[in-house]
């Protein structure tokens, strides 16, 4: 993916707990650019704003989830994703359909979660779908 110099890549963290959102945000941001979104519709809308370049997501969100929200972002913008969730993942083709390169189980270590972000940083954008 490689990001122009004069830029950090952009960080999109998404959870519906407040505490999480901030300690990661507090954890990422010495380096990267990081915005937080608490749900399904406030990340599309924080995504608007300003693209982010990868996302890392809680998969147990309130209404839509984490891998509908992936899949979305990955339409319109063509981002890599990082899964986190709690519960074991079955079906790790749907995970991958939806965008997401990465997926650690809760609790995340630092260290894993800042290898699954180098990685994604190699992921190639996709070609979007333009918004109707």
């Amino acid at each position: 993916m490689g990001f122009p110099q004069h830029r950090r890549c952009r960080i999109l963290i998404v959870d519906d707990h407040l505490d999480t959102r901030e300690l990661l945000q507090r954890l990422l941001s010495g380096r990267f650019e990081v915005a937080t979104a608490g749900c399904y519709d406030s990340a599309l809308s924080a995504a608007a704003v300003q693209t982010p370049d990868i996302v890392i997501t809680d998969i147990g969100l309130p209404g839509r989830d984490g891998v509908a929200l992936m899949r979305e972002l990955r339409r319109r913008y063509g981002i890599a994703g990082i899964a986190v969730t709690g519960h074991r993942i079955d079906n790790t083709s749907e995970f991958r359909d939806a965008g997401f390169v990465n997926w650690l189980h809760k609790p995340i270590q630092l260290i894993d979660l800042l290898d699954a972000l180098t990685a994604a940083q190699l992921e190639p954008r996709v070609d979007v779908v333009p918004v109707q």
